[in-house]
């Protein structure tokens, strides 16, 4: 990926009927579309309080003056914004040398999740996952920024040493994670891209600084063709492990074709089960697929999109 990601306005335009809402509710820093945990002057009504010296006589309950001939205000839950957290995994398995068709469309995904925050006004901190640093913007103007950083960091620009570094010495998705969630200063909705190709107890490592911090998590997990169809006749016979470096033969047929093509999908059971478990919404969308049907149709699983 050479050039940063852009969307045609007929996507956008698709993609600005979805809505981001969290099942919980967070304190904001200003003024937004969510329902706060802070009461004041807002639009749903939360609670009775006693008039005090001060405040506003148009919040004053004149009904319930008139059954109890004393002065109650209304309190509204606020709304305010929300900070939408992105993790796109940028470990070599995702493919941004070696399968860019499912690099580019995870890009596509986790790009997806930033333009909706962003035109719901709300806060939103994108990180690449074993890259240095967390860019965080806010308003519609923000979003070619991040397109523009996935593809400098990926390509070496502004940060090449630290990518260089990292793909030499690789940290695992658990490390990757703890050091971004680290800088995730508020809690809010936490979107993860990745294709989840480590242990569940890696998985777990990685999930449970956001877990800690009362995220309200999203698992989004990218497979590629590569993934379900990991040997082609005559194409290699020797295999690497792109996560470790290590390499090793392996000789190919059908049957042993197959049995990989299963382990996958038995794995991404597993992750699916694990998610489940621990109430994180999840899905599973492979490279290809049109991204928006496939969220609309992963709105109950999902949990945070309406």
């Amino acid at each position: 990926m050479n050039e940063a990601i852009t969307f045609d306005s007929s996507y956008l335009a698709q993609l600005e009927l979805l809505r981001l809402e969290s099942r919980k509710k967070f304190l904001g820093s200003r003024q937004g579309g969510h329902l706060s945990l802070k009461k004041g002057h807002g639009i749903e009504f939360s609670d009775y309080r006693q008039y005090e010296l001060g405040d506003n006589p148009r919040y004053i309950d004149w009904k319930a003056y008139g059954r109890t001939d004393k002065l109650y205000v209304k309190q509204f839950q606020e709304e305010q914004d929300l900070l939408v957290s992105v993790f796109l995994d940028s470990s070599p398995s995702m493919g941004f040398e070696t399968d860019p068709e499912k690099w580019d469309f995870a890009c596509r995904v986790a790009l997806s999740f930033c333009y909706l925050g962003l035109m719901q006004e709300d806060k939103v901190a994108l990180s690449l996952l074993g890259k240095a640093g967390v860019l965080t913007l806010s308003g519609p103007q923000a979003f070619p920024h991040f397109s523009r950083r996935i593809s400098q960091v990926i390509n070496g620009g502004g940060d090449s040493s630290q990518v260089r570094a990292s793909s030499e010495t690789p940290i695992s998705f658990g490390q990757a994670m703890r050091l971004a969630a680290l800088q995730t200063k508020f809690p809010g909705v936490a979107v993860v891209v990745s294709d989840f190709h480590c242990s569940l107890e890696e998985i777990n490592d990685g999930f449970k600084p956001l877990r800690s911090r009362n995220q309200d998590i999203v698992a989004l997990q990218i497979l590629g063709k590569r993934d379900l169809e990991p040997l082609s006749k005559d194409e290699f016979s020797q295999m690497l492990d792109s996560e470790t470096g290590e390499t090793f033969d392996l000789e190919f047929n059908q049957e042993r074709a197959q049995q990989l093509a299963g382990l996958v999908r038995t794995h991404s059971e597993k992750c699916r089960e694990y998610f489940r478990q621990r109430q994180i919404g999840f899905t599973s969308l492979q490279s290809g697929q049109d991204i928006i049907s496939t969220l609309r149709k992963s709105q109950q699983s999902l949990r945070v999109l309406r």
